[in-house]
């Protein structure tokens, strides 16, 4: 399984860059999670490297214990997320578990209103539409036609 909100990295170990030319620390999550095994460099260097990365990705010097538990409860959310929802959530570079959670809740309902959009045009397909898809809570007007 992919992490989220990244790319694909190469096989091979990536090396790290100097601190100053990775600003944030989701490129060395990335790194973290990208990071392979390879026998040639033994258990202890791999062990290392994914400390070094882990430091640099979650900065404990700089954040609380609290603030570490949110970026992995935050990455473990957006991993079980499905795809389109994923890939939605991600764009909007969320940084709070928060955030990530109102945005895939507006999402489903986004998918909501726009399931329920296409069962009235599917019941009736000639009348016009009762919702407007951008204001999905504010009906259309409606205008009256005269009785028999």
């Amino acid at each position: 399984m992919q992490p989220p909100c990244e790319a694909k990295l190469p096989s091979a170990t990536p090396q790290l860059a100097p601190r100053d030319e990775l600003p944030t620390p989701e490129p060395w999550r990335q790194l973290f999670r990208g990071l392979c095994y390879r026998e040639a460099e033994g258990p202890g260097k791999i062990c290392s490297r994914l400390r070094e990365l882990c430091w640099r990705w979650l900065e404990p010097q700089h954040r609380s214990k609290e603030q570490m538990l949110e970026l992995v409860v935050l990455e473990q959310f957006l991993a079980i997320l499905p795809p389109e929802m994923r890939s939605w959530v991600c764009r909007c570079r969320v940084e709070t578990c928060a955030q990530a959670v109102a945005l895939a809740e507006g999402f489903q309902l986004g998918e909501v209103e726009d399931e329920k959009l296409q069962v009235t045009e599917t019941r009736k397909p000639q009348g016009p539409r009762t919702r407007c898809p951008m204001l999905p809570n504010k009906s259309a007007p409606q205008t009256q036609v005269p009785g028999p």
